[in-house]
Parts: structure tokens; C-alpha cells; sequence
């Protein structure tokens, strides 16, 4: 890989990181800022109960135009940030090469 398309994909990392961040901070409400998410530890712990984990996704879905099949829920590490963004890297991906 290049230099320059080595730079748009860490460009594009960043970019879908502060997306999560924010739809992260909208799930866990009032209090809750993208400064203050962990990239590594489980959402969980940072306040996303399940329910607001389901609606994270949907919100994903919508924000990446991807989709999170049942599969991708039973086989992917989806606990942290870091998760999220491997994640959404990984099926824009497939989507781009379909």
C-alpha cells in the first residue's frame, strides 16, 4: 500500500471513529462526551446497555449504509469502540467490492 492510500485509510479511520463517538454518546445520554469513550473497553462498562446497543446498531446501519447480518452479530468482537470501528471498516469494505 501506498503512502497516500495509506493516509486516506487512516483519514477514513478517523473519520468513522468520531461517528461512533457521537452515536455512542447519543446512546448513553446526558453525561457521556466522545472525549470520555475508552476505545478499548467494553461499551458496556462505559454505560450502552443492550438495549441501547441494538439501537447503536440500527443507528450504524443507517449512518454507514451497511449491514449487520445475524451472522456478524454471533461471530464479530462488537464490545468496545475499537470493535465498532473494525467493524464498520470491514463491511464498508465488503460493500464497496460487492
Amino acid at each position: 500500500m501506498d503512502q497516500k492510500a495509506q493516509a486516506t485509510q487512516t483519514e477514513r479511520r478517523q473519520q468513522i471513529e468520531q461517528t461512533l463517538r457521537q452515536l455512542i454518546c447519543e446512546g448513553i445520554g446526558p453525561g457521556m462526551t466522545p472525549e470520555k469513550i475508552d476505545s478499548d473497553l467494553p461499551l458496556e462498562d462505559q454505560g450502552l446497555d443492550s438495549f441501547q446497543f441494538m439501537e447503536l446498531l440500527v443507528e450504524i446501519e443507517n449512518t454507514f449504509e451497511v449491514m449487520v447480518s445475524e451472522e456478524d452479530l454471533a461471530t464479530r468482537e462488537m464490545d468496545s469502540l475499537n470493535d465498532l470501528i473494525n467493524l464498520v471498516e470491514a463491511l464498508s469494505t465488503e460493500v464497496s467490492t460487492d
